[in-house]
């Protein structure tokens, strides 16, 4: 086997179990709190500091909501099985970079892992995000060349793999669709809010030096989780996110 071929093999693997890596990343964020100490001494400055980190996070949301909302179906699914795709995305997010998606996720962690002022969980999670996507992307690319062959390729001579280029920009075939973006991508949002409320928590009480969660940030977070449960019945319960040629 060529060291392609096991790049690629690793990938796909990894395509298959890409749900592992927040989860295992996440249990070895405790560590960077240890010795945590707000910046400049000042609680204000560490609540500046998460919203910022937020920020960064939000944008890597909005990456993935913009994307996903124009779309065609079986593209940039959620499978986790095999690579599908019954048409190559070019357009929209897609005439800017490759893998906007992908894009998306390493903000929205970075922006995370940020949070505890810890060089070595941010220089960690940034590798392992690195090496983790160059595999997947490696795989999933070997796939979408040899189903699209010569269409693939001139796309991606012209296109950038992670890095976005505005001089490419193609508008989108298909509209926006706020309701099939809301039904992809409530769990990603809920799930990184959460992960923000997490780490305010535990920044808080490391610095404060016993367990406690303010109240603005516990308000919010049980905000997000009624919006978590509405959407989630609207989507298993109604057909009010259903949107035809969108499955």
């Amino acid at each position: 086997m060529t060291l392609r071929e096991h790049l690629e093999a690793s990938g796909r693997v990894l395509f298959r179990r890409r749900s592992w890596l927040p989860a295992i990343l996440l249990g070895v964020v405790p560590l960077a709190f240890l010795n945590h100490r707000y910046p400049m001494h000042r609680h204000d400055v560490q609540e500046l500091w998460v919203l910022a980190c937020m920020g960064v996070a939000f944008l890597g949301q909005l990456i993935r909501f913009v994307t996903v909302g124009h779309v065609p179906p079986r593209t940039s699914g959620r499978n986790r099985r095999n690579q599908v795709a019954d048409s190559l995305n070019t357009d929209g997010m897609y005439s800017l970079v490759r893998n906007p998606l992908y894009l998306g996720n390493c903000l929205s962690w970075l922006g995370l892992a940020a949070v505890p002022l810890s060089p070595w969980l941010w220089i960690s999670v940034a590798l392992i995000f690195c090496i983790y996507h160059e595999r997947v992307i490696l795989a999933e690319e070997a796939f979408l060349e040899g189903k699209f062959g010569d269409t693939f390729r001139e796309w991606a001579a012209k296109t950038p793999a992670f890095l976005p280029s505005f001089r490419g920009w193609k508008r989108p075939e298909l509209p926006f669709s706020f309701r099939f973006a809301l039904s992809r991508e409530y769990v990603n949002w809920f799930a990184i809010f959460s992960g923000f409320v997490a780490f305010e928590a535990l920044a808080d009480s490391a610095a404060e030096r016993y367990l406690h969660m303010d109240v603005p940030w516990a308000i919010a977070w049980g905000v997000a989780v009624a919006f978590f449960a509405g959407v989630r019945f609207l989507k298993k319960r109604t057909l009010l996110l259903t949107v035809p040629g969108r499955a």
